[in-house]
Protein backbone atom coordinates (compact mmCIF):
# COMPACT_ATOMS: atom_id res chain seq x y z
CA UNK A 1 0.00 0.00 0.00
CA UNK A 2 1.59 3.25 -0.83
CA UNK A 3 1.90 6.19 2.00
CA UNK A 4 -0.65 8.25 0.64
CA UNK A 5 -3.71 5.46 0.84
CA UNK A 6 -1.87 4.30 3.83
CA UNK A 7 -2.29 7.86 5.82
CA UNK A 8 -6.27 8.05 3.91
CA UNK A 9 -7.10 4.52 5.63
CA UNK A 10 -5.67 5.62 8.91
CA UNK A 11 -7.13 8.88 8.94
CA UNK A 12 -10.57 7.04 7.92
CA UNK A 13 -10.28 4.68 11.08
CA UNK A 14 -9.19 7.39 13.33
CA UNK A 15 -12.61 9.10 12.42
CA UNK A 16 -14.44 5.89 13.04
CA UNK A 17 -12.98 5.13 15.88
CA UNK A 18 -14.24 8.81 16.89
CA UNK A 19 -17.97 7.78 15.96
CA UNK A 20 -17.70 10.12 13.04
CA UNK A 21 -18.60 7.88 10.36
CA UNK A 22 -19.80 9.66 7.29
CA UNK A 23 -15.99 11.72 7.47
CA UNK A 24 -14.71 8.17 7.70
CA UNK A 25 -16.59 7.11 4.62
CA UNK A 26 -15.06 10.09 2.61
CA UNK A 27 -11.62 8.79 3.60
CA UNK A 28 -12.14 5.46 2.70
CA UNK A 29 -13.75 6.45 -0.42
CA UNK A 30 -10.73 8.47 -1.40
CA UNK A 31 -8.62 5.71 -0.63
CA UNK A 32 -10.37 3.59 -2.74
CA UNK A 33 -10.32 5.77 -5.90
CA UNK A 34 -6.89 5.46 -5.61
CA UNK A 35 -7.03 1.83 -5.54
CA UNK A 36 -9.75 0.00 -5.59
CA UNK A 37 -7.90 -3.27 -4.09
CA UNK A 38 -7.46 -1.49 -0.92
CA UNK A 39 -9.57 -4.32 0.90
CA UNK A 40 -8.78 -1.96 3.92
CA UNK A 41 -10.58 0.90 2.90
CA UNK A 42 -13.83 -1.64 1.49
CA UNK A 43 -13.21 -3.50 5.71
CA UNK A 44 -13.00 0.35 6.87
CA UNK A 45 -16.48 2.10 4.80
CA UNK A 46 -17.86 -1.38 5.93
CA UNK A 47 -17.14 -0.98 9.49
CA UNK A 48 -18.88 2.38 9.39
CA UNK A 49 -21.82 1.31 7.01
CA UNK A 50 -22.47 -1.30 10.12
CA UNK A 51 -22.70 1.62 12.59
CA UNK A 52 -24.71 3.49 10.69
CA UNK A 53 -26.66 0.34 10.40
CA UNK A 54 -26.76 0.05 6.50
CA UNK A 55 -25.99 -3.41 6.75
CA UNK A 56 -26.62 -4.31 3.03
CA UNK A 57 -24.19 -1.91 1.89
CA UNK A 58 -21.41 -2.71 4.26
CA UNK A 59 -22.54 -6.03 3.01
CA UNK A 60 -21.14 -5.16 -0.30
CA UNK A 61 -18.36 -3.49 1.30
CA UNK A 62 -17.25 -6.22 2.66
CA UNK A 63 -17.75 -8.83 0.07
CA UNK A 64 -15.65 -6.69 -1.95
CA UNK A 65 -12.63 -6.81 0.30
CA UNK A 66 -13.18 -10.82 0.25
CA UNK A 67 -12.66 -10.99 -3.20
CA UNK A 68 -9.65 -8.92 -2.98
CA UNK A 69 -8.33 -10.92 -0.21
CA UNK A 70 -9.38 -14.47 0.39
CA UNK A 71 -7.24 -14.84 3.10
CA UNK A 72 -8.35 -12.15 5.11
CA UNK A 73 -10.64 -13.28 8.10
CA UNK A 74 -11.76 -10.08 9.01
CA UNK A 75 -14.41 -9.27 6.29
CA UNK A 76 -15.87 -12.92 7.19
CA UNK A 77 -16.17 -12.07 10.86
CA UNK A 78 -17.74 -8.71 9.77
CA UNK A 79 -20.73 -10.15 7.60
CA UNK A 80 -21.28 -12.68 10.91
CA UNK A 81 -21.84 -9.92 13.13
CA UNK A 82 -24.44 -8.03 10.44
CA UNK A 83 -26.06 -11.29 9.86
CA UNK A 84 -26.25 -11.67 13.97
CA UNK A 85 -27.64 -8.62 14.19
CA UNK A 86 -30.57 -9.20 11.94
CA UNK A 87 -31.10 -12.53 13.42
CA UNK A 88 -29.71 -14.58 10.72
CA UNK A 89 -28.39 -17.27 13.15
CA UNK A 90 -27.45 -20.06 10.48
CA UNK A 91 -25.93 -17.29 8.16
CA UNK A 92 -23.44 -16.13 10.60
CA UNK A 93 -22.95 -19.22 11.79
CA UNK A 94 -21.69 -20.07 8.00
CA UNK A 95 -19.56 -16.26 8.05
CA UNK A 96 -17.56 -17.31 11.43
CA UNK A 97 -16.85 -20.60 10.13
CA UNK A 98 -15.53 -19.09 7.07
CA UNK A 99 -13.29 -16.62 9.46
CA UNK A 100 -12.35 -19.89 11.17
CA UNK A 101 -11.15 -21.78 8.41
CA UNK A 102 -8.78 -18.96 7.10
CA UNK A 103 -7.63 -18.25 10.44
CA UNK A 104 -8.17 -20.71 13.05
CA UNK A 105 -6.78 -18.36 15.76
CA UNK A 106 -9.20 -15.92 15.33
CA UNK A 107 -10.57 -16.41 19.26
CA UNK A 108 -13.55 -13.62 18.25
CA UNK A 109 -14.50 -15.40 15.70
CA UNK A 110 -14.96 -18.77 17.41
CA UNK A 111 -16.85 -16.51 20.30
CA UNK A 112 -19.34 -15.08 18.00
CA UNK A 113 -19.59 -18.55 16.42
CA UNK A 114 -20.59 -19.96 19.96
CA UNK A 115 -23.20 -16.87 19.96
CA UNK A 116 -24.57 -17.56 16.95
CA UNK A 117 -24.87 -21.58 18.20
CA UNK A 118 -26.71 -20.67 21.24
CA UNK A 119 -28.86 -18.67 19.76
CA UNK A 120 -29.97 -21.89 17.45
CA UNK A 121 -29.99 -23.96 19.92
CA UNK A 122 -32.95 -22.50 21.37
CA UNK A 123 -34.75 -24.30 18.29
CA UNK A 124 -32.04 -27.32 18.27
CA UNK A 125 -30.35 -28.51 21.36
CA UNK A 126 -27.56 -29.81 19.08
CA UNK A 127 -26.23 -26.78 18.48
CA UNK A 128 -25.55 -25.76 22.66
CA UNK A 129 -22.96 -28.71 21.97
CA UNK A 130 -21.50 -27.31 19.18
CA UNK A 131 -21.51 -23.57 20.77
CA UNK A 132 -19.63 -25.24 23.38
CA UNK A 133 -16.75 -26.56 21.32
CA UNK A 134 -16.55 -23.18 20.22
CA UNK A 135 -16.12 -21.16 23.06
CA UNK A 136 -13.64 -24.56 24.48
CA UNK A 137 -11.77 -23.15 21.36
CA UNK A 138 -11.76 -19.55 21.40
CA UNK A 139 -10.36 -20.49 25.26
CA UNK A 140 -7.77 -22.20 24.18
CA UNK A 141 -7.15 -19.19 22.33
CA UNK A 142 -7.57 -16.54 25.63
CA UNK A 143 -8.36 -18.21 28.57
CA UNK A 144 -8.26 -14.70 29.95
CA UNK A 145 -11.40 -13.69 28.11
CA UNK A 146 -13.99 -13.32 30.91
CA UNK A 147 -17.09 -13.06 28.67
CA UNK A 148 -16.06 -16.14 27.52
CA UNK A 149 -15.92 -17.77 30.35
CA UNK A 150 -18.98 -16.05 31.59
CA UNK A 151 -20.93 -17.51 28.65
CA UNK A 152 -19.90 -20.80 28.46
Amino acid sequence: MNKKIEELVKKGEDLLGCGKYNEAITYFDKAIGIDSECNQAWNGRGDCLTKMRKYEEAITCYDKSINIDREDCYPWSSRGDIFYLLGNYEEAVTCYDKAVKIDPEDGYAWSAMALSLCELGQYNPKKYKEAITCYDRALEIDPEREDIIEAR
